[in-house]
């Protein structure tokens, strides 16, 4: 991968089906405006891409360890939630 276009996410933002992408996108270049961060070099996690919540509802037999304690500890790494 491209160094370029790697990171550690700095904030965390959680994804509701109904939001528009176009205003999140725009959400997020204001919060880069606001916080004096560079936009090439704020990578963001996003729930909707990281975490398969339908998986958690029903757990498949010998599947991954549990998505929720995962997704607390993969949390805390991030400084902005």
């Amino acid at each position: 991968a491209d160094p370029d276009y790697v990171g550690d996410a700095n904030p965390f933002v959680s994804w509701v089906w109904k939001y528009n992408i176009l205003e999140m996108i725009e959400a997020l270049y204001a919060y880069c405006t606001e916080q004096e961060l560079n936009p090439a070099k704020t990578f963001v996690w996003m729930c909707f891409f990281c975490n398969n919540q339908r998986r958690w509802l029903r757990p498949a037999p010998g599947s991954a360890p549990n998505g929720v304690e995962v997704f607390g500890r993969n949390l805390t790494k991030i400084k902005r939630v």
